[in-house]
């Protein structure tokens, strides 16, 4: 099975349809995305949109949550609606407000577990060139065979301890890669692909 994977969208619809488009051609069988659908410099109502309508399985990114705490700094300083450039509906705030810290299925008698930052908290940052026993907490915590983050913005494949652990980078290129994955099961083939060219993107390849 070929999963799709999406992550940090940060209110690129334009992105976003470039990015199911080439996953499409990729004939990808599942969609998956590990949060930050929205971005408080632009907001991101159509994005929310797209992913309510059509149920594209998604986890919170620290964003969204931000997006659903009024007494927080956070929204205050980017989601609150004086700030806002566009606005995100009740229906917006309610979808966000649903999305789940984590989403765990099995595919291919792999036990696959979905998050924004890590298994503990969604703005923890697990960055290629971090310290190793940051990898072996998440191998450990993840409970799965394979982990699938997002947050950093940098494309990753790590393995180690039994555990895959991968990050398709950002669909937003002004905050990032500009990418998206594909993710074959069980065979763990991962190519990352930028939005722009649909080349192969440059991924770091790291055994922990």
């Amino acid at each position: 099975m070929k999963l799709g994977l999406l992550s940090d969208i940060h209110a690129d619809l334009a992105g976003l349809h470039r990015a199911l488009a080439l996953l499409q051609a990729h004939a990808v069988d599942k969609l998956v995305c590990a949060g930050d659908l929205i971005d408080g410099r632009t907001a991101g109502a159509g994005v929310v949109r797209y992913f309510s309508e059509r149920q594209i399985p998604c986890v919170q990114g620290n964003h969204d949550e931000w997006a659903v705490e009024p007494g927080s700094e956070h929204y205050r300083r980017l989601y609150a609606p004086d700030r806002r450039r566009d606005d995100l509906t009740e229906e917006s705030f309610e979808y966000l407000e649903r999305l789940p810290q984590s989403l765990a299925f099995e595919v291919e008698d792999q036990r696959v577990l979905i998050a924004h930052g890590a298994p503990w908290g969604n703005m923890n940052y697990v960055y290629p060139d971090g310290p190793r026993h940051i990898f072996q907490r998440v191998a450990h915590e993840a409970e799965a065979d394979v982990m699938v983050l997002g947050h950093t913005h940098e494309p990753m494949f790590a393995q180690g301890a039994g555990v895959t652990i991968v990050n398709p980078g950002s669909v937003n290129p002004s905050r990032g890669s500009g990418t998206c994955a594909v993710l074959t099961l069980p065979t763990l083939e991962f190519t990352v692909y930028h939005l722009l060219t649909a080349e192969v993107y440059p991924c770091a390849r790291i055994q922990f």
